[in-house]
């Protein structure tokens, strides 16, 4: 697990159209983008579409339909 301290400075640091990947979902509050997570078995993915888009990155919609969790949805 991130310390807290190292996600801040990552985020501050990042330059637009960055993809930030974690293993925490709760890191996608913090900016990241997409979190990898085992379920049942499986790795699952949950996606922050708001920071995707604010990065200036694309999300095709079949990724979005696919993922576990979408949070900050964007409607376009």
């Amino acid at each position: 697990r991130l310390n807290d301290n190292l996600v801040k400075e990552i985020m501050l640091k990042k330059s637009k159209e960055t993809l930030l990947v974690t293993d925490e979902v709760d890191y996608l509050e913090n900016g990241f983008m997409i979190a990898l997570f085992f379920k049942e078995n499986k790795i699952k993915f949950a996606v922050n579409q708001g920071a995707i888009f604010e990065s200036g990155l694309k999300v095709n919609y079949r990724l979005l339909q696919v993922a576990s969790k979408v949070i900050n949805r964007v409607e376009n």
